[in-house]
């Protein structure tokens, strides 16, 4: 393997690791450096969007993160006081009744992105609200 640029090359396959994070873009070509604009890397821009399920035991509700962009971190609040997080996909159990207002909270490339939706409301729904 040669290292160059901050991509791995080799005869069988190349991958882009970019950010710590595997890029789903593996062949057999040389990858070659990002395209550059006159003001900087091309990113896209940030949209924060979730789905959530209610799960068998009732109280726990698991969190599926569908934000698009160049997503480099998320932040969760939960709406009930608890401890924030940063799982891509988290789960969480509520202890009191809801509903609960969640907000997700992505940033990345250069911009971020907010969205919310009222917990277990939502989750029948499908997704959060807001932008």
């Amino acid at each position: 393997m040669i290292k160059r640029n901050s991509f791995w090359t080799s005869a069988l396959m190349a991958c882009v690791v970019a950010s710590g994070l595997l890029w789903a873009a593996c062949s057999t070509e040389v990858p070659t450096a990002p395209q550059q604009n006159p003001t900087g890397p091309i990113q896209s821009a940030v949209q924060a969007n979730f789905s959530c399920a209610i799960l068998s035991d009732g109280t726990t509700i698991q969190f599926v993160n569908l934000s698009t962009g160049f997503v480099k971190s998320v932040l969760w609040d939960f709406g009930d006081g608890s401890k924030k997080s940063r799982d891509v996909n988290p789960t969480h159990a509520y202890t009191g009744a809801g509903p609960f207002i969640v907000i997700l909270k992505v940033s990345g490339g250069g911009t971020s992105s907010t969205v919310q939706g009222a917990v277990p409301d939502v989750c029948s729904g499908g997704g959060g609200s807001g932008g």
